[in-house]
């Protein structure tokens, strides 16, 4: 099932400024004007949503577990990059 884009827009808020530390800061993906060189660029990756959500909850690294963000926010984030980094 396609993410709505109300869905896509919180992931994308998510990813470029709202989560703590924003995912853009250490992540490359296009769709977001993001350029980060520490963690890995997601365009390149094509992570599926799983393994984005994988990520965010456990952490993965030096990436953190995003544990103050909600089930909601995960989800959104999670479809977001799998939905602009080409995984779908």
């Amino acid at each position: 099932m396609a993410a709505d884009q109300t869905t896509l827009q919180l992931g994308r808020s998510l990813f470029t400024a709202e989560a703590s530390p924003p995912c853009a800061v250490c992540h490359t993906l296009a769709d977001a004007g993001a350029s980060g060189s520490v963690g890995p660029d997601l365009d390149a990756l094509k992570p599926s949503a799983e393994r984005v959500t994988a990520a965010v909850r456990g952490g993965i690294g030096v990436m953190p577990a995003f544990e103050a963000l909600t089930e909601e926010q995960v989800s959104a984030i999670s479809e977001y990059v799998s939905m602009v980094a080409g995984s779908r």
